[in-house]
């Protein structure tokens, strides 16, 4: 009889899923975009045109629906596009929130 009653136990098929799936939405949460001061445009303006390609930096900055931070080596600065490049990762300078050298 206790035979038949274990097969009508729960278990977790999915182990991980219900986790999975909570923080795939997490993911979803969408973070106002900050309104800079003149001042705070003047200093991200001032501390790009001091950057050096290859020197390592870290820049916190807007990716559409939230705040990151990204760090690595700077590989390129593109005036006329308004954006710099740390590896693979191009940033709008209308994005940046805080440059750290």
């Amino acid at each position: 009889m206790s035979d038949r009653a274990r097969q009508f136990m729960a278990f977790a098929a999915l182990k991980g899923y219900y986790d999975l799936i909570e923080k795939k939405n997490e993911q979803y949460d969408i973070e106002d975009k900050k309104e800079l001061s003149n001042e705070e445009i003047e200093q991200i303006s001032n501390t790009i045109k001091e950057l050096e390609i290859g020197s390592i930096i870290s820049v916190i900055y807007y990716n559409k629906t939230r705040y990151e931070k990204v760090t690595g080596a700077l590989t390129d600065i593109n005036p006329e596009r308004h954006t710099l490049r740390i590896i693979k990762t191009d940033i709008k300078f209308d994005d940046i929130l805080e440059i750290i050298t």
